[in-house]
């Protein structure tokens, strides 16, 4: 939008109309207050007019404007004009309502206004008691482009009205030492307000609706304005009493400090996972009991037909003490995935070479799969500061995995290597069948619960916690983990990276 100034008027115009619209100003009408006699004068002229007060109440509507845009006095008079017209705050001319208003300067604009529904020249002249209005049906032909502009902008605005996400624009606040406060909201659509309970919220700040509201909101949008990267997230906005998923994203240049944000409301599902967690944790830990009873007195048959020289039931006390052993793995991965919900899955770090933690590793796990081909290939590396145990869990995690998902006689490459002089990387290769998931989908096998499923393969054993709780480990010490697939020669490569001190 460009802006001249003509007379000490500030005249606007939208390209790509070539020429500034010239229209004459009504001093005559439009400087005086409602003295008696002005009501008349107004009523007498061929222009729309009214007045608002400093509050934007309209305080005085002409039967001319009335009639041009098909209201009764009764539907303006004493009311804002942002609740007679909602789209108006948000639109070209309620941005120069505010600035005329606050300047002192009158301005001009001609445009399509969504909120009156048509063209209009609309003159705006702020005096003592708060702004007069002078409208008129703007009959000058309109370029082509400027219908498609409009056109294009009431597809966006219908589009903009029937998506399920909430959706707002904001404009972030930032004080004198460049740290964001607030925010304000510029737009709106009608999903925001089903899955906010926020009635009319363009022009006002978060902290006039929320005083209460969470410092980090306004840190993670102020960081999506200013840095332009954009945010993917899910947080509890505690005023509110809801759940919500967030993609947010900058709009313009970095100076105009707006972030477009698109939201879900995600509570329900929070519950749902609340109750399924609590439920988690006590059935684990129900279970947990009786079955170290089980595993205790499983592991004594196996010792006592042993020395009895019992082979072949010693040979079935063995298989049950295996299959005793998986049952157990399954509980503690529930008794772990309970505690990383609750944040108190513990941690104890220690120095310690990384090599020996993964020949230990790839040792036992050859010893218990005879089967398969387990390769290690392991470089020099430093030593890391991290937790042993878990990292063990972690990289058993992996090669188990492996070897599900691989034919017997199948190879498993484990190797470590560095990245660059900050970290190091840990990789279990197999040649099974891959990860049947969609490239951009493939981090989902992180997730909780998450299992590859397909017609054209097996089903396999499991309850996706695994690869989970591998990613959660490597998540807290700083880490990242990566799944990739093979296609030419088939099976998938995972791996993660540790960072030295």
């Amino acid at each position: 939008m460009r802006q001249q100034l003509i007379d000490n008027t500030a005249l606007f115009y939208k390209d790509p109309i070539p020429v500034p619209f010239l229209f004459p100003r009504y001093p005559e009408k439009i400087h005086y207050p409602l003295a008696e006699g002005t009501s008349y004068r107004y009523e007498s002229t061929a222009e729309g007019i009214f007045t608002l007060d400093k509050n934007w109440r309209c305080v005085y509507a002409n039967r001319n404007f009335l009639r041009l845009l098909g209201k009764e006095s009764q539907d303006l008079v004493g009311n804002q004009i942002w609740k007679v017209f909602p789209d108006l705050e948000a639109s070209a001319l309620g941005d120069i309502y505010r600035r005329s208003m606050q300047d002192g300067m009158s301005r001009i604009l001609v445009d399509y206004i969504p909120a009156f529904l048509g063209w209009y020249r609309v003159s705006i002249t702020p005096t003592a008691e708060g702004i007069d209005t002078t409208v008129q049906h703007h009959s000058k032909s309109v370029p082509f482009e400027k219908l498609s502009v409009y056109t294009s902008e009431q597809k966006y605005r219908t589009l903009f009205n029937s998506i399920d996400e909430g959706f707002c624009l904001v404009e972030v606040l930032f004080d004198a030492y460049n740290h964001p406060y607030d925010y304000r909201f510029l737009e709106t659509n009608e999903a925001f307000r089903q899955q906010t309970d926020i009635e009319n919220a363009v022009g006002r700040t978060m902290r006039e609706i929320a005083p209460l509201h969470e410092n980090h909101w306004f840190e993670i949008y102020g960081n999506v304005a200013l840095t332009g990267e954009s945010i993917r997230f899910e947080n509890h906005a505690e005023q509110l009493h809801r759940w919500y998923e967030v993609y947010a994203f900058r709009m313009g240049t970095a100076g105009q400090r707006q972030v477009a944000i698109l939201f879900k409301d995600i509570t329900e599902r929070k519950k749902t996972e609340h109750v399924k967690d609590d439920f988690i944790s006590t059935a684990s830990h129900e279970l947990n009991t009786p079955l170290t009873g089980i595993k205790a007195y499983t592991q004594l048959l196996a010792r006592e037909l042993q020395k009895a020289g019992d082979k072949k039931n010693t040979t079935l006390a063995q298989k049950l003490n295996h299959h005793v052993n998986r049952m157990a793995n399954l509980i503690n991965n529930l008794l772990d995935t309970s505690k990383i919900t609750k944040g108190a899955l513990s941690f104890i770090k220690e120095h310690f070479d990384i090599n020996d933690l993964v020949a230990e590793r790839v040792n036992e796990f050859r010893l218990l799969n005879q089967y398969y081909q387990i390769v290690l290939d392991t470089t020099p590396v430093k030593p890391i500061l991290a937790d042993r145990q878990r990292i063990g869990q972690a990289l058993g995690n992996l090669i188990t995995n492996a070897i599900k998902y691989s034919p017997p006689t199948g190879k498993i490459t484990v190797s470590t290597s560095d990245v660059d002089a900050k970290q190091l990387k840990i990789s279990v290769e197999d040649h099974g069948v891959g990860v049947s998931v969609p490239a951009a989908s493939l981090n989902k096998v992180f997730d909780r619960f998450f299992r590859v499923s397909s017609a054209n393969m097996p089903t396999y054993p499991g309850m996706g916690l695994g690869l989970y709780i591998t990613a959660q480990i490597i998540k807290y010490h700083g880490g990242t983990i990566t799944v990739d697939n093979k296609p030419d020669s088939g099976g998938a490569v995972f791996s993660f990276t540790l960072p030295y001190e």
